[in-house]
């Protein structure tokens, strides 16, 4: 049933009264693709299976909690399922008001209590803070080219923190999930 409504064309008004508002700001979009564009290789999911297989020897023969083999074998499966999955665009756009919008999913700055960017190599990442005790944070990789933009809209609304990046996200990075 078509009733007129389409969120694109919502999205795009949103966007475009955001520039009107704001000429000196206006919205800041891109697209990435999913999965950070990285892909497994045939090496990485031997030895994934490598790791896994020992775990759940180890599991059976010393520890005997068939529990842990069924929730590590059930994991791997899902993992090895998601990185199979064709690659997919997510488009971002910021906006000097509202908010971040992730595939026409506005995340609006009052979620938010502040932000930071994080170097990782070569890439940086956008990390925005949520207001709630156990909310959870927003972490988005930015093009290096709009890095200063995005700082400088986001930073109208929001205070910037310092951020660094902690240890389980440096060995997951390491191993590549």
């Amino acid at each position: 049933m078509d009733d007129g409504y389409n969120k694109e064309d919502v999205l795009a008004q949103e966007v475009n009264s955001d520039s009107n508002q704001y000429s000196d700001s206006p919205p800041i979009s891109w697209i990435e693709p999913g999965h950070s564009g990285i892909s497994k290789s045939l090496g990485w999911y031997v030895i994934f299976g490598i790791i896994i297989t020992a775990v759940i020897t180890l599991d059976i023969l010393l520890l005997k909690y068939y529990t842990l083999s069924a929730v590590v074998l059930v994991s791997a499966v899902a993992l090895v399922i998601y990185y199979k999955k064709p690659f997919s665009e997510i488009s971002y756009t910021i906006s000097p008001d509202k908010g971040i919008y992730i595939n026409q999913t506005l995340h609006p700055y009052e979620e938010f209590k502040s932000f930071g960017v994080v170097q990782e190599g070569l890439l940086y990442r956008l990390v925005l803070i949520p207001t709630k005790r156990f909310g959870q944070s927003l972490s988005i990789h930015i093009p290096e080219q709009l890095g200063e933009q995005i700082v400088d809209t986001i930073g109208k609304q929001l205070p910037m923190q310092e951020m660094k990046t902690d240890a389980i996200d440096r060995i997951i990075r390491k191993i590549g999930l």
